[in-house]
């Protein structure tokens, strides 16, 4: 709990990131909801950190701020 206080955690709406994501799930094969994850951290300019060696197998070449743990 004191953890998602902390670091406060936005619920962010998806809606204009549909188009981008399904792009992004095409050209890199990835799931519609991690290409949801890479659009979310590419518009926001922020790192994306992931435990799925998959995904940042997929992006990682073209994404730089993917990070995996």
């Amino acid at each position: 709990y004191w953890l998602f206080r902390h670091f406060r955690p936005e619920l962010r709406d998806t809606t204009g990131f549909i188009d981008y994501a399904l792009h992004l799930s095409l050209q890199h094969q990835l799931s519609y909801w991690d290409a949801l994850y890479v659009a979310l951290a590419l518009t926001r300019r922020c790192s994306l950190v992931t435990a799925d060696a998959r995904l940042y197998r997929s992006v990682n070449r073209s994404v730089p701020n993917v990070c995996l743990l």
